[in-house]
């Protein structure tokens, strides 16, 4: 019954822990050239404010739920971890909230760089992050 499913951020009513692998969606008619400029305004807010053609896994953290309405990028800003580089594993300049790998290092280090970013975070802020990424296992 499609009643009793719903989405919304970070939230649906049925899936846990799958990947969703397929979806359908239903099209509405609409202007041709309006969806295309709207297709072409987002992409170029997407190529402004996030890291192109470097080795990242996206956007890192969740935003917090919490009374300081402050975005992940922005508690990072705020616990000065902008400029942490460690080996070849540093913090986006577009964007504070990608991990960026420069050079070919472990996951083991992107993920221990990462809870060095949510330590700082929670330390200065008193938020604590949450990973956006999900990691699968242990790699070495």
């Amino acid at each position: 019954d499609k009643s009793e499913n719903f989405f919304s951020y970070r939230n649906n009513s049925r899936v846990r822990d799958l990947i969703i692998m397929n979806v359908k969606f239903k099209r509405v008619k609409g202007n041709k050239k309006q969806i295309t400029d709207k297709m072409e305004e987002i992409n170029n807010n997407r190529i402004l404010s996030q890291p192109q053609k470097v080795r990242t896994a996206g956007s890192t953290f969740k935003n917090p739920i919490s009374n300081s309405n402050k975005k992940a990028w922005e508690l990072i800003e705020l616990s000065g971890s902008r400029d942490i580089k460690v080996n070849n594993i540093s913090l986006s300049d577009k964007h504070a909230n990608f991990i960026v790998n420069k050079q070919f290092v472990s996951s083991n280090d992107i993920e221990s760089f990462g809870e060095s970013i949510k330590e700082r975070v929670l330390s200065k802020t008193g938020v604590s992050l949450e990973w956006e990424i999900r990691i699968l296992g242990k790699y070495e």
